[in-house]
């Protein structure tokens, strides 16, 4: 029983830091996607100039 709760309790912080992990990693794609659509959108601009 007492091994059963220990599994549990770094099961749920193996899980929350992999969701931290995910959210980050998530937040850094969505910072590189926004540059890349603004030097797109750029590049797209210069085009019809």
């Amino acid at each position: 029983m007492h091994t059963f709760t220990l599994c549990n309790i770094l099961y749920c912080v193996g899980f929350f830091r992999m969701n931290g992990w995910l959210l980050y990693h998530m937040h850094i794609v969505k910072i590189i996607d926004n540059k890349f659509m603004k030097l797109h959108l750029n590049l797209l601009y210069l085009d019809k100039v």
